[in-house]
């Protein structure tokens, strides 16, 4: 983004928001700026005085959701729950933030095109692993998971779980990326509890 004080701006949000709506029925590639301004009743001027060009934008909009899931998993790991208790309510806020996410958006963020955009993901990504590695050290601690499993096979199913949601095999098995997703979540934090 050029001048993070505009962030504020009701342009600048009205951007964020129709950008999302678009990127996440459509995918990235397939929309142009043109619609992003056309719906956001913005000018392209205004759009690229807040953005470089479409990947920023989408950056701008992914560091949104990404803080926000952020905070979410905070929230529900420092309550006084059980381990599986946890994992249940992430599952259940994976489906509600995946909810209006289309098929093209998942191959635009986890294709195996080497992107900027995937890139960006990738690096976002691994900035918070090692936090989420280590509550699944202390789970292991606390006899709340599975003490066989080593975090890092965690780390590196994690990333092979990416490549299966654009996989158009099992893609074809689900009607739509949001039970892929959950079937995919459910199946992951399933396997690494003591139940």
């Amino acid at each position: 983004m050029k001048n993070h004080k505009e962030k504020e701006s009701p342009k600048y949000q009205q951007v964020l928001t129709v950008g999302k709506e678009l990127f996440w029925k459509h995918g990235v590639k397939r929309v142009s700026v043109k619609e992003i301004c056309q719906q956001a009743a913005v000018s392209k001027m205004t759009f690229y005085r807040f953005f470089d060009n479409k990947i920023e934008l989408a950056k701008a909009i992914l560091e949104q959701v990404i803080a926000k899931g952020v905070a979410d998993y905070e929230a529900v790991m420092a309550q006084p729950i059980s381990f599986e208790e946890k994992m249940l309510l992430l599952m259940t806020q994976k489906k509600a933030q995946t909810e209006e996410i289309s098929k093209e958006f998942l191959e635009d963020i986890y294709g195996n095109e080497q992107t900027e955009l995937i890139a960006y993901m990738n690096q976002k990504s691994s900035d918070y692993m090692e936090v989420v590695l280590n509550d699944y050290r202390q789970a292991q601690a606390n006899g709340e998971m599975r003490a066989d499993i080593k975090p890092e096979f965690i780390l590196y199913f994690s990333g092979k779980m990416k490549e299966m949601l654009v996989d158009p095999q099992l893609q074809a098995l689900y009607p739509n990326p949001q039970d892929l997703i959950t079937e995919v979540t459910k199946f992951f934090f399933y396997g690494i509890l003591n139940k």
